[in-house]
């Protein structure tokens, strides 16, 4: 007769027990299906990295920096921020794919104006006698080199000059600079800079000018703005997105020049600033479905818990007997789903692999429980609180902020049931 085995079973605080250690004896699975989701998180992060690497990585812009070397004994530069500094870009989406997995990319083309004045050697109690002024060049940092598909053009008082690979003075790390012989006599030098970048998961610029102003349009639809600054314009639409973000010097932790000799007091601030301090978008993918899965997965034990006491319920109130290897069997198809439901997101939108995963497992288990107990009442009373409890999860997972709030509600209703269908239960009877 299925689960009904018998005119004497054990007690019910022995069942109660055997239902606990069922539970720890689940724990493993769970634990090996949350270590399934990493690894194939994993495993698509190798597959960005492999077609990134190649393409461009992560593409953040600094500069330019106008680089002086001074007549010490020890080599050493004063640096001079511009004054100001106005960036378009335009960033062109694609996506490539790597095995099943979908890797977003983007071209962009970026031009760049704005101004440095005569660089005030006074403020950093020097003169031009103290300055190699013929020797003095222009950085510009750039996070991944290999991004660069054509020749940046590069334009001083309308003069062109000629950038390459490199900076000698280490303030950038990768990038690039071009020499250029300060004149004292010039009182501004106006700047104009055109590249052409490839890169991946973010696009960002450094707003280093006393005034920063930076303009990005993208067709990518999901954007996810960066950096400390939101932008104080913008427009998503399903076509793309267009930003933009304005920053003053009174904004950033960096002064207008300093010498490579105070790199503890200001060189660290830039190696901070302009590596993690930036104007910018995350080129995401719209839906992050490993997140999601090991987000689900995480209430793996209390769905199972909850199974489990309706059964229980069941077998309590409906005078039946339920064998430990049965609850076993509805443990392992419950532990099963999640296996199901991260192999289905891995081809599908997650709200069908959801609903595919769901449907599947609330069938399998309803069946079994009815032609078990041969009651069609009582299985379809397991499959709705089946259904109900994935429902309920999945609204957890689509209301992030609202978790905490919506769990505890839940609870404390759950409780309130079972204390109310179970008060008149001799727990004592065996």
């Amino acid at each position: 007769m299925g689960l009904k085995f018998g005119d004497k079973g054990s007690s019910l605080s022995l069942k109660l027990l055997i239902i606990g250690f069922l539970l720890l004896v689940f724990l493993p699975a769970i634990g090996f299906v949350y270590f399934l989701v990493e690894d194939r998180s994993s495993r698509e992060q190798s597959a960005i990295y492999e077609v990134s690497s190649k393409w461009g990585e992560r593409q953040v812009v600094k500069g330019p920096i106008l680089a002086v070397p001074l007549k010490t004994k020890e080599l050493s530069y004063a640096y001079f921020l511009p004054e100001s500094l106005s960036v378009e870009a335009n960033a062109d989406s694609e996506t490539r794919s790597r095995g099943i997995f979908d890797v977003p990319l983007y071209n962009a083309q970026i031009k760049a104006s704005g101004s440095f004045a005569r660089p005030n050697f006074s403020a950093l109690g020097l003169t031009t006698d103290n300055a190699d002024l013929a020797n003095s060049f222009f950085i510009l940092g750039i996070s991944d080199i290999k991004g660069l598909k054509s020749r940046p053009s590069f334009v001083v008082n309308g003069a062109n000059f000629e950038l390459s690979a490199g900076d000698k003075s280490g303030l950038v790390g990768a990038g690039l600079s071009s020499k250029f012989a300060l004149d004292p006599q010039v009182a501004k030098y106006d700047f104009s800079l055109d590249l052409v970048l490839n890169g991946s998961s973010e696009l960002g610029v450094s707003p280093l000018a006393k005034e920063t102003v930076f303009e990005l349009k993208s067709d990518w639809v999901s954007p996810s703005f960066s950096g400390d600054f939101l932008p104080v314009e913008r427009e998503l639409t399903d076509k793309g997105f267009e930003a933009k973000w304005q920053v003053l010097e009174l904004n950033r932790s960096l002064p207008q020049q300093w010498l490579s000799t105070d790199a503890v007091e200001f060189g660290s601030k830039y190696n901070q600033y302009g590596d993690g301090t930036m104007l910018g978008v995350e080129f995401l993918k719209a839906a992050d479905n490993y997140a999601k899965v090991e987000r689900a997965v995480k209430y793996a034990i209390v769905v199972i818990l909850l199974v489990f006491l309706t059964i229980f319920l069941l077998e309590v109130l409906a005078s039946y007997r339920v064998h430990p290897f049965q609850y076993i069997l509805v443990g392992l198809a419950l532990v099963i789903f999640y296996a199901l439901l991260l192999s289905l997101s891995e081809y599908w939108r997650f709200g069908w692999a959801y609903l595919t995963a769901v449907v599947a497992t609330v069938g399998l288990i309803t069946a079994f429980v009815r032609a078990s107990l041969q009651n069609t009442r009582h299985g379809l009373i397991l499959g709705g609180v089946l259904a109900g409890l994935y429902g309920f999860v999945y609204v957890l997972l689509q209301s992030e902020d609202y978790t905490l709030l919506m769990g505890s509600v839940a609870v404390f209703i759950l409780l309130a049931v079972v204390m109310y269908v179970t008060r008149k239960i001799d727990w004592y009877r065996s």
